[in-house]
């Protein structure tokens, strides 16, 4: 028992702007390729629909949109883009606004790890992490529903070897894309 409570690790970290938007960052790229798919097969399929309903038919439909590729392609992109931002613009709006937390509290364990701020608690169990990886201010932890973004400047150097620690010995090694050199 003693040997867990020395394996916990805990951290209380400010949150900052760059947080929420580095988070959100980090998902879009992670989940760009579905989220565009998503949304090109969403405005094709309107497009579609809207024109069959007009009484065109497929082959109509194809050479209107061989002659108007470029109205289509620029239609499509802009509107991914104007999408894209949206997140972001609601993000900070919402800090503005003083709405998201100021504080996050962080607990690892070779049990899991626990997240939590003045507006809510989670809790995770590491054999429900999909992956863990890391970028040059944070870790980032993929569970079924969540993606939990750890600021690397919470931790000690203490609380840093041991979080490693926590992590090489409990994470499979599948799930576990932290570089060993990029981390001590």
């Amino acid at each position: 028992m003693a040997e867990e409570a020395e394996e916990n690790v805990t951290l209380t970290c400010q949150l900052m702007l760059i947080d929420y938007l580095a988070l959100q960052m980090w998902c879009r790229r992670h989940y760009l390729a579905r989220s565009f798919s998503i949304f090109v097969a969403f405005v094709v399929g309107i497009i579609v629909f809207v024109d069959l309903a007009s009484g065109m038919t497929l082959t109509e439909i194809v050479r209107v949109a061989l002659l108007d590729w470029k109205l289509y392609m620029i239609t499509v992109l802009g509107g991914y883009l104007v999408t894209a931002t949206v997140p972001f613009l609601a993000i900070t709006l919402r800090w503005v606004g003083n709405k998201l937390s100021r504080e996050m509290r962080i607990s690892v364990d070779i049990s899991g790890l626990r997240y939590s701020t003045a507006d809510h608690e989670l809790g995770f169990q590491w054999s429900s992490l999909q992956f863990l990886t890391e970028d040059k201010s944070a870790y980032f932890a993929k569970f079924a529903k969540f993606v939990v973004r750890i600021p690397k400047r919470g931790f000690t150097a203490l609380q840093l070897a041991r979080f490693v620690d926590i992590v090489r010995k409990v994470v499979p090694a599948n799930a576990n894309k932290i570089q060993p050199l990029a981390i001590l």
